[in-house]
């Protein structure tokens, strides 16, 4: 009733408008204006998981409440005030932070322009993983190598070292693949070490386990003998017992049987390879190759059983090719020697080297490895005869056919060191042949069957042999040693192709008798001798390179 009285006595004689103005007028103005634009925000490490973010207070026309922390764009706080401590992050990685303001009201201002900052990483202790991947521990080495290192690490490889006997060897690489070449001829000959380190950013370092290698550069002489024509007499049991002292007392590698072996019966292979062995004695290698008597036409033996395991002579070599008729293999790095049957058919087929043919292409492809693969001597061994000064012939290789002028030309054009050959039962060492301007073709005697005579070209002499030393790679050398037993055929000064022959023996000759030839080689220099089966026997000796 009070109020009710008040109220009358206040509005007495007005108007109820004026009480609704008053009531409209006391009423709040929302707030609808956002805080402004947080300023100088910063981010500072605290750990390598941890930051302290940090802005510049926001203002506000009533107040502001507190602020909306972002994280990556996305929000993780909404502290009152700045500094705020964000933890539990990963080390080593980059954030981007923004804050805005907001009111009581609700109003939020702007993002603050993103700042980026990255943890700390934390402290690398772990060391590089190292190995030295080539050459392989006690291995011979000789000239220049390459050494080849892997390393890894779990943030990163900068810089690997090689270490020979304990002192670095170049400088530092700091690119993969890690590689240093090491030129061994400057060291001394003998067992080395070899380590290699590698080292990370951080200063750690790890070391692979030295390993050892021996450096050769001198390589050991590689001794071998050669003959062909043998048969199974007294003469030949002469050569063998002279074989068999040799033997004994040098380091012979192996024998090279250049053709016609028994001269028997077919059947009677196994008692002649008994009959050789005990003669020869010991175990050195007997390489064998077929001759006109162990051909597929020959009733002197059959090449397929004097090759034939156990009582006979298989391949002891590891020959890549025919074993017996068209072959080849290497010797401890410095020989190739090559064996081919040119004119003979074995194993069913006729080995013809016309420049068209197969085997042509074989042989030059075969001499041209040997050239790409470092090996310093090339060496043919053949049973019969193009170039000679005795009763063989070229017309023997390919009748009818141009194989022995193709196959001479190109043991001549590829520069053969020595071709050894058998047929002829003499001794004769040719000259040192090659072509040149003026012997593009050298053509051998084909008038024993009514062919065309050979004429001698001095433009094809490329060293004369007449002291007995020729250069090395200045041409071929050809040497017919036919004196394994047989017997002794003669030679004739007179003949078309004597010219280019510097010393030869033969029936008649001076000391004629038999034996065989035996052949040194070390480095650069080839020394051949042919040793007489008897003492005051005809010898010749010379060398090929210095």
């Amino acid at each position: 009733m009070l109020a009710l009285s008040l109220a009358a006595c206040q509005g007495g004689g007005g108007s109820d408008g004026g009480s609704s103005s008053d009531s409209a007028a006391s009423a709040p103005t929302p707030d609808t204006r956002p805080p402004s634009v947080p300023t100088g925000l910063t981010v500072l490490i605290v750990s390598s998981i941890a930051f302290n973010v940090t802005w510049q207070p926001a203002t506000d026309d009533v107040g502001v409440m507190g602020y909306r922390l972002y994280r990556n764009g996305v929000e993780i706080a909404a502290p009152t005030t700045a500094p705020y401590q964000d933890t539990n992050l990963v080390s080593g990685t980059t954030y981007r932070y923004a804050v805005a303001a907001f009111d009581a009201a609700g109003n939020v201002s702007a993002r603050s322009a993103e700042i980026a900052a990255t943890t700390s990483a934390l402290p690398d202790t772990t060391a590089p993983v190292v190995s030295l991947t080539a050459p392989a521990a006690d291995v011979v080495v000789k000239g220049s190598i390459t050494l080849d290192a892997s390393a890894t690490d779990n943030v990163g490889v900068v810089g690997v070292s090689f270490f020979l006997d304990g002192v670095v060897l170049g400088s530092e690489d700091t690119v993969a693949p890690y590689a240093r070449t090491w030129d061994t001829t400057a060291v001394a000959e003998g067992t080395h070490s070899l380590k290699v380190r590698a080292r990370d950013a951080a200063g750690n370092v790890a070391e692979s386990a030295a390993i050892t290698v021996t450096v050769k550069n001198t390589l050991d002489p590689v001794h071998f003998v050669a003959t062909g024509d043998y048969g199974r007499t007294a003469n030949t049991d002469k050569v063998l017992a002279r074989m068999s002292t040799l033997f004994q007392t040098d380091n012979i590698a192996f024998h090279l049987g250049i053709g016609d072996l028994s001269y028997g019966l077919n059947g009677q292979e196994s008692a002649w390879c008994t009959y050789m062995r005990t003669g020869m004695g010991g175990s050195v290698p007997f390489v064998l190759l077929t001759g006109n008597h162990e051909d597929d036409r020959s009733a002197n033996g059959y090449i397929g059983n004097f090759i034939k395991p156990p009582d006979c002579f298989p391949d002891p070599v590891g020959a890549t090719g025919v074993y017996g008729a068209q072959y080849w293999f290497d010797y401890a790095g410095q020989i190739r020697i090559i064996m081919i049957a040119p004119g003979l058919p074995v194993f069913g087929k006729t080995y013809r080297y016309r420049a068209s043919s197969t085997e042509y292409q074989w042989l030059a492809q075969t001499i041209d490895a040997a050239r790409t693969a470092g090996i310093p001597w090339v060496i043919v061994g053949m049973h019969m005869n193009c170039l000679t000064m005795g009763v063989k012939g070229c017309h023997e290789l390919d009748p009818g056919g141009s194989g022995a002028d193709d196959l001479l030309n190109l043991l001549i054009a590829k520069k053969v060191d020595l071709v050894l050959q058998g047929h002829d039962h003499t001794y004769q060492r040719s000259k040192q042949l090659a072509h040149a301007p003026g012997c593009t073709v050298l053509r051998g005697d084909y008038s024993a069957t009514g062919g065309a005579q050979a004429v001698y070209n001095s433009a094809c002499v490329a060293d004369d042999g007449a002291d007995a030393a020729y250069p090395k790679g200045a041409g071929t050398v050809f040497v017919i040693s036919g004196l394994g037993g047989d017997d002794i055929y003669a030679v004739s000064e007179s003949d078309a192709e004597a010219p280019y022959f510097a010393k030869w023996m033969g029936a008649g000759s001076a000391g004629a008798g038999f034996g065989f030839l035996n052949i040194t080689i070390q480095g650069n220099r080839l020394s051949g001798e042919f040793l007489p089966a008897e003492a005051g026997r005809f010898t010749d000796s010379f060398t090929i390179g210095q």
